[in-house]
């Protein structure tokens, strides 16, 4: 089938996907192959309404629907991105040399489900031809360009759709992922049986370690997570021990500025673990936020 050319089509930017019908994004999304979850409108919708995907958060919307006349034939899961996090894809180093040669390196355009390791279609048509595919990726292409990011991105797609994007011009990247699966364990039991000895006694050592100070586990599942866990998962996750090149990422600035402000008492300095040397982001946060509060104050005449 011969898919349109991009002068017969309109394409549209959708900064809430509100803006779209959920079947016609729908039928575009089931029609891309295999069931996937998340590029349903449900779980991309809820991704905005709850606040974790916005302007604020770095992630703005910004989807695109391609239409002939009237009709959505084609839609793209799609963000303008001010930082790197939650794609679990690490582009801090070519960020950092984007920045040395000059550059701005952000704002980006990034295709993807965010906050989801997980491979799927990311250009979703509704006739799932690799015409159309190749008319989604040239209407991205055209939107990365008049938005004048410094590059467009797309993770976690599956082969197919990554075959095409090469044929398209873009750089095509491997990367791996290790995935677990259970053989048939019917318990941990089972699962240490199969070890080599050493492994299993190291292992019931660990856990009976992590035991030790009276600490116990919970299982809690959906309408039992209250805003008390959640709360406490944030606070754990500020306080997670971060790289220099995370640090750099979420500053929105070069290792070398990190470096930099360490060497001046702008930032904490980081500790170290073995031969890691992390900070930590509740630390970095609390400073940054000290030294704004004192640019703010009025200065004596």
């Amino acid at each position: 089938m011969e898919a349109p050319s991009l002068t017969d089509i309109t394409a549209s930017i959708l900064h809430n996907i509100s803006d779209i019908d959920a079947a016609a994004w729908d039928r575009c999304a089931d029609a891309a192959g295999v069931y996937n979850p998340f590029v349903r409108h449900k779980f991309l919708a809820a991704l905005e309404t709850s606040g974790s995907v916005s302007e604020a958060t770095g992630w703005q919307p910004f989807h695109l629907n391609v239409a002939q006349d009237q009709q959505t034939i084609g839609v793209v899961p799609m963000y303008l991105k001010n930082h790197s996090q939650g794609e679990y894809v690490f582009d801090y180093a070519w960020a950092e040399a984007w920045h040395r040669a000059g550059g701005q390196y952000y704002p980006k355009l990034q295709v993807s489900v965010p906050f989801t390791p997980a491979t799927g279609p990311r250009l979703l048509c509704d006739e799932n031809h690799p015409e159309h595919t190749q008319l989604l990726l040239r209407a991205c292409q055209q939107v990365a360009t008049q938005a004048k990011v410094s590059s467009l991105h797309m993770t976690f797609m599956t082969e197919a759709q990554w075959q095409v994007a090469g044929t398209q011009g873009l750089l095509r990247r491997l990367d791996q992922q290790f995935h677990w699966h259970n053989p048939g364990y019917a318990s941990f039991d089972d699962f240490l049986a199969a070890l080599a000895s050493k492994k299993r006694k190291n292992l019931r050592r660990e856990r009976r370690e992590a035991l030790s100070n009276g600490i116990e586990i919970e299982w809690v599942t959906g309408a039992e997570l209250s805003e008390a866990h959640w709360d406490a998962f944030y606070a754990f996750y500020l306080d997670t021990a971060c790289s220099i090149k995370t640090i750099a990422a979420r500053l929105d600035c070069s290792v070398s500025t990190v470096e930099s402000y360490t060497n001046r008492g702008l930032l904490p300095q980081p500790k170290k673990r073995g031969t890691l040397v992390r900070w930590k982001w509740s630390e970095v946060q609390e400073m940054m936020d000290g030294l704004a509060e004192k640019e703010q104050e009025p200065q004596d005449p």
